[in-house]
């Protein structure tokens, strides 16, 4: 990004990313370029350049990365379903379940799983069961079974699992399919 050459008059130029975190601790690196000067760059380093006052706190003037409260010790983050009624007629209208999620703070590749059940509690369908690492993931499901039929009209569960050495973490919705 580019922005005009900051002379001395205590003018300020500060920076807020708003990003999904996947690592609680992850530090940045950065540096600022003068271009026409050809100059070498500038190393950013932590810290305040300056004290605002009241309501100023130091340890926002950082270069680490810092994940909300409510995501501590979470496997998984942020779950968004495109739509909570799928209707897989063929007419590219809501046919697809489509889930997306965020992975966090996984050191390694992790068993995740997502599965359909139906109200009674039987597994009617493994949308996928694979070995993830920490970050966005989408996967979808076009309401057939494993022998390609599709399922009839209903509600239905959805179980999303991720499996670490350190424990297990689910979540689960439900899901509508009508013709």
């Amino acid at each position: 990004m580019t922005f005009e050459p900051i002379l001395r008059d205590s003018t300020i130029l500060e920076f807020t990313f708003d990003i999904p975190i996947f690592r609680f601790g992850t530090t940045f690196s950065s540096r600022a370029y003068h271009t026409p000067s050809g100059n070498v760059p500038q190393r950013l380093e932590p810290g305040e350049a300056t004290n605002f006052g009241p309501g100023d706190f130091a340890e926002l003037s950082d270069l680490s990365v810092v994940i909300p409260r409510e995501q501590v010790g979470q496997l998984i983050g942020e779950i968004i379903i495109d739509s909570k009624i799928i209707t897989p007629n063929g007419d590219l209208e809501n046919d697809l379940f489509e889930v997306f999620f965020n992975l966090l703070q996984l050191t390694k590749p992790t068993p995740v799983t997502m599965e359909i059940y139906d109200l009674s509690g039987r597994r009617l369908h493994t949308v996928f069961d694979e070995e993830k690492i920490i970050g966005p993931a989408t996967h979808t499901w076009d309401g057939r079974l494993d022998d390609g039929s599709l399922v009839p009209p209903g509600h239905y569960l959805w179980l999303l699992r991720v499996r670490a050495d350190a424990f297990e973490e689910r979540h689960t919705g439900v899901l509508g399919v009508a013709y």
